[in-house]
C-alpha cells in the first residue's frame, strides 16, 4: 500500500512486483515487474486516504510501534527468533502480539496485532475515524462484491525475504 497518489510507476525501488501506485479509490492487481504477469488473481494494490495514514503513523509513532518495528528488522539479535513470539505492552498501554514465521521463509517478516478485544476495538477506532469505510467500499465496488470484510487487521514489517510462499 503506498501513500502516493500518483498512478504512474515509482522510481525503481527494486523488488520482483511493478511499481505502479494506483489513485485513491482505484484498486489495481499485483503484477510481477519482469512480465507484468498477474502474481495472483486475488492481490491488489490500493492507495489509502491521506487522513488514514496520517493517523496511522501518527498512531504507530506515538504508542511506540514504529520503534518496535525498527528494532525487529535492524538487528539480528533484537528480533524475534524463527517460529517465534512475544506479547508486548506499547506505551499506550494496550496489548500487542507479535510473532515471526518459521526459518524457512529466510526471511526477517514480523506480524504484529493487536492480542486483545480491547486493542482490536481501539486500532478498529483509529482507522474507522479516518477513512478506512472508504477503502473497503472502493474495493467492494471493484471486486462487485455486496459486502466485505477485514478479518485479520494487522502490521507486517519486512526489510529482506529470500524465499516467498
Amino acid at each position: 500500500v503506498s501513500s502516493t497518489n500518483s498512478g504512474k510507476s515509482e522510481e525503481d525501488i527494486g523488488g520482483d512486483f511493478e511499481q505502479i501506485i494506483p489513485h485513491i479509490g482505484e484498486v489495481m492487481p499485483l503484477s510481477w515487474q519482469a512480465d507484468r504477469n498477474l502474481v495472483t488473481p486475488n492481490a491488489y494494490r490500493v492507495s489509502l486516504p491521506p487522513e488514514l495514514l496520517r493517523a496511522m503513523k501518527e498512531y504507530c509513532d506515538t504508542n511506540g510501534l514504529t520503534e518496535l518495528a525498527r528494532h525487529y528488522i535492524l538487528s539480528e539479535e533484537n528480533n524475534i527468533s524463527p517460529g517465534g513470539e512475544e506479547y508486548l505492552t506499547l506505551k499506550d498501554g494496550l496489548l500487542w502480539y507479535a510473532q515471526r514465521p518459521a526459518k524457512k521463509w529466510k526471511s526477517d517478516m514480523h506480524w504484529i496485532s493487536p492480542a486483545n478485544e480491547e486493542t482490536h476495538e481501539a486500532y478498529l477506532k483509529l482507522i474507522n475515524e479516518n477513512g478506512f469505510l472508504s477503502v473497503l467500499n472502493y474495493i467492494g465496488d471493484k471486486l462487485g462484491l455486496d459486502s466485505l470484510v477485514a478479518y485479520h487487521l494487522t502490521f507486517i514489517v519486512v526489510s529482506h525475504c529470500e524465499r516467498g510462499f
